[in-house]
């Protein structure tokens, strides 16, 4: 091993210095000190132990292509003290990315892991950190992993952790929407959500994917660089969707930005989002400053503190950059011991508490625990917690916006998190001088919180009294006022409240609450409650009402109204579809309705259950016609009478497809309508440049004229190319054309050709009758199959082609190949003539060549040449397949 390790060392030396004679590197040879760099856990998840680590979320992918992903944290060198020197934080920062960024090349440069046995492919770069000296990387096998440990420059690997989300109303409790009727509602902060994707389409994230929106100022995907941060598939962005929008609830003039790290979350991914932050902590796209990090996510079992690793050294630079760190402490029911990030003391940890006595509760994984008795401020029986933990708050169930539109009801520590971040977005704008200040905060929520019911050492965060308590006066019903109509009365109330923080409005009936009428927060408000006679039985009514405002203090009841209602025909109108038509991005949707009453007044239509009615066209003949986006939309039809009475309609699905569609304009007009964009290069400051036109999307360049007339393409939406939409052609069945089978040895290679009207194979398929086993052969209109290490007897294989809509020619006739004990093939030559007989390669390792056998990849030794070279006996197992034998017999 030694050996063999001096030898590449050497190797690498001399490529290191080609890259630079100031960059040194040594090596070090004993084995338990290479290994004492080495996180054990690697070496676990290379010795199979897979299953245990990934239930642990230590490792993520152990496909064969990618191996293990690790962390190489490099030493620093001595520039780096030179850094405390700087006082300038941003100008520190600069020259940190700086000397990081040569010191992270530097290493890439000068490593190689390749072995003299033709192993390669065993490094492959994932992350480079901007702020520490660390590199993510997937390393194939121990003995590549090894030698990088054995570099002088490398301090440690460990495990890129793969790390798991914490599943997703309190304001009330906490003082949020008192703190908000004083003004505090995250005005200039800005609040990055680290998570899954976000559905930016819906309204409560801005309603727009071309950012900057109203609410999310930027978006950026870690998880998978280049793609986009907005998904409507529920899977992949309930979670992301729900959280950001839990900030804005608590905080609606905070503004987001949307930071993708799911479903590659590694510990290198995430530390990636939080060095971003820090890079664009004044804010991007004309957005305010960022001050916030909210993570609902983490792994790991720690009863202590973990102030180790990447994520704990990015959100130690974020502190220092003003910014807070938020993390969930988890969902395990765990009572000593949190996840990891919120074990950090970078990071402000956050369990949880019940919002309310008796809260709506579902159990869910991992903790899947039972709490019959659940009271507000009680640590939920889910929330992990311990000593470090810093602090709680109120979650289960939360009410916010739902991936695809609408609200549902999210609960967990990972509510818990977006609720504090969004309390603590209040908190600043009140209180400036905490921005950045985590010690700060903490102290102030602890001084001023609500004792944990289940966690008596800790606080809940009161907004409130965080801000030195906010002293509220209660509502008053100042009037109320019956007006007659034909089939209604209007029942008119005015309130008000000396602090300007009026909540709602509760009319009885009879004694009995009939309604709530919702208030916009102002010192007066006057509300028309219409009373339609249809909706109540005939006779003397009697109405008085009482106010609240949003800390829960109530007026006395108004003094009582009275009215008699008239007996209204009470019929229901009928509504029925009867046409659906749809054509790419667009529906038409027909039908009829009618009222033996003869009061029908109109005809409505939900859209994918948004809660938002649209009156549609007409009425007995109706018809609703819109573009909508790609993707499977359910409507439902209201129609409604002049007294309110309504009939809904059967839920009615369809799917959209974008269709193709060009344009031909003008460069200046395809950049007025969004189709493309100009760049200016050359050219000085005091002088324009050159103007180019690019399609957006492609970024192809369409020239430097605006008024050259060009043709894109749109496809799919909003992606523009250079051209006209294909012409549709009707999806044809691929065909197999002809094929050859021949063995050579134990293995069987089968020629052919194939065919598809519509151009478009895919693959080529044979399949193992026996087995079923299904092998790709390369090509397409024409290919090649290769089966290997045949064993004797009868194999049967079958022929299909497939093209890329998924449809398949009929398999062909049956191949049936017979393999026979046949002695092998074995020739006696020097290594040069192997190479030169092409049963053999070479390669060059300082100033000689060595010779491998194709195949098996055995070293035969010096390649020599024509005039001398090492004489070897190589045996053919298979097609083009080698082995070294001692002799030929």
């Amino acid at each position: 091993m030694k050996r063999c390790i001096y030898i590449l060392l050497a190797t690498v030396l001399f490529v290191s210095n080609a890259y630079s004679g100031d960059y040194k590197v040594t090596y070090e040879t004993d084995s338990d000190l290479v290994n004492a760099k080495i996180d054990s856990r690697i070496f676990d998840a290379f010795s199979k132990k897979s299953a245990t680590l990934k239930k642990q979320s230590l490792i993520g992918s152990l496909e064969s292509n990618q191996g293990i992903r690790v962390l190489i944290n490099l030493k620093k060198s001595q520039q780096f003290e030179g850094l405390r020197n700087i006082k300038n934080r941003k100008h520190r920062l600069v020259k940190m990315a700086s000397m990081i960024k040569d010191h992270q090349n530097n290493f890439l440069n000068t490593l190689s892991v390749n072995d003299t046995s033709g192993k390669k492919n065993r490094f492959k770069t994932a992350i480079k950190l901007r702020y520490q000296n660390t590199v993510a990387a997937y390393v194939s096998d121990t003995e590549a992993l090894e030698k990088i440990a054995s570099r002088s420059d490398v301090e440690s690997l460990q495990i890129d952790k793969l790390n798991e989300l914490f599943t997703v109303e309190g304001r009330h409790l906490t003082g949020s929407n008192a703190a908000a009727n004083l003004g505090f509602t995250g005005t200039d902060i800005g609040v990055a959500v680290v998570d899954t994707h976000f559905d930016l389409l819906h309204p409560e994230l801005g309603g727009s994917t071309y950012l900057p929106n109203s609410v999310v100022m930027e978006g950026k995907n870690f998880s998978d660089p280049g793609e986009g941060v907005h998904s409507r598939n529920m899977e992949d962005c309930y979670h992301g969707t729900g959280t950001a929008s839990i900030v804005t609830r608590y905080a609606p003039d905070a503004k987001i930005y949307a930071l993708t790290v799911f479903p590659n979350a590694y510990d290198s991914v995430i530390a990636d989002a939080i060095e971003w932050v820090v890079e664009n902590k004044d804010g991007v796209n004309g957005g305010p400053a960022i001050k916030i990090i909210s993570m609902s996510l983490g792994g790991g079992q720690y009863s202590g503190t973990c102030n180790s690793g990447v994520i704990h050294d990015a959100a130690g630079n974020a502190l220092d950059n003003g910014i807070l760190v938020f993390a969930a402490s988890g969902n395990n029911g765990w009572s000593s011991s949190i996840s990891n990030p919120a074990c950090s003391d970078n990071v402000i940890s956050i369990g949880s508490v019940w919002d309310e006595d008796d809260a709506n509760y579902t159990p869910f994984e991992p903790a899947n625990c039972s709490d019959n008795n659940r009271y507000a401020d009680e640590r939920t029986c889910y929330s992990n917690t311990s000593p470090v933990l810093d602090l709680y708050s109120p979650s289960e169930e939360v009410v916010c916006a739902m991936c695809g539109g609408g609200t549902w009801t999210l609960g967990g520590t990972s509510s818990a998190t977006p609720a504090a971040a969004g309390l603590t977005a209040q908190l600043l704008q009140a209180k400036p001088e905490l921005m950045g200040d985590k010690e700060g905060v903490v102290s102030l929520y602890q001084e001023t919180g609500v004792e944990v019911m289940g966690d008596e050492s800790k606080r809940r965060i009161d907004l409130e009294k965080a801000l030195g308590g906010i002293e509220t006066n209660p509502p008053v019903v100042d009037s109320t006022e019956i007006i007659d109509g034909d089939q209604s009365v209007t029942y008119v109330v005015t309130a008000s409240d000396p602090d300007g923080n009026l909540d709602n409005i509760q009319i009885y009936m009879d004694g009995s609450q009939y309604k709530i009428v919702s208030a916009d927060s102002g010192d007066t408000q006057t509300f028309n409650e219409v009373l339609r006679f249809v909706d109540l039985d005939p006779g003397q009514h009697c109405l008085t009402a009482k106010a609240f405002d949003t800390t829960g203090k109530e007026s006395e009841l108004s003094s009582e109204n009275c009215f008699i209602s008239i007996e209204i025909p009470k019929n229901p109108p009928s509504i029925e579809v009867q046409d659906t038509n749809v054509t790419g991005l667009n529906v038409t949707i027909s039908g009829v309705a009618s009222d033996i009453d003869d009061n029908l007044m109109l005809i409505e239509v939900e859209i994918d259950n948004s809660g938002i009615w649209e009156v549609v066209s007409g009425t007995d003949n109706w018809s609703y016609s819109a573009s909508l986006d790609a993707g499977t939309h359910t409507v439902i039809f209201r129609a409604t009478d002049d007294t309110g009475l309504s009939t809904i309609t059967d839920e009615i699905s369809f799917t959209l497809e974008f269709i193709c569609r060009d344009y031909e304009a003008t460069n200046s007009e395809h950049q007025a309508a969004g189709r493309a964009y100009t760049s200016v290069s050359g050219g000085w400051w005091w002088y324009g440049g050159t103007t180019t036109w690019y399609t957006e999307g492609s970024d192809e360049s369409l020239g430097t004229s605006g008024s050259d007339i060009t043709t894109v393409m749109e496809n799919p939406e909003g992606y523009y190319s250079i051209g006209e939409c294909p012409e549709e052609i009707d999806p044809v069945a691929p065909t197999i054309v002809s094929y050859e089978a021949n063995t050579n040895g134990n293995s069987l290679t089968v020629t052919g050709t194939a065919s598809d009207g519509n151009n478009n194979l895919k693959e080529i398929i044979i399949t193992d009758i026996d087995t079923e086993e299904e092998i790709a052969c390369s090509g397409t209109e024409s290919f090649t199959c290769e089966i290997n290490g045949l064993s004797l007897g009868i194999h049967k294989y079958q022929l299909q082609a497939f093209d890329t809509t998924d449809l398949s020619s009929a398999p062909t006739a049956i191949i049936e190949v017979e393999i026979t004990d046949e002695p092998h093939t074995c020739i006696t030559a020097t290594n040069y003539e192997h190479v030169q007989a092409g049963r053999a390669y070479e390669e060059f390792f300082w100033f000689a060549s060595y010779a491998y056998a194709n195949g098996s990849n055995d070293s035969l030794g010096y390649t020599g040449n024509y005039f001398y070279s090492t004489v070897t006996s190589l045996q053919q197992e298979s097609a083009n397949y080698w082995v070294l034998v001692s002799e030929c017999n």
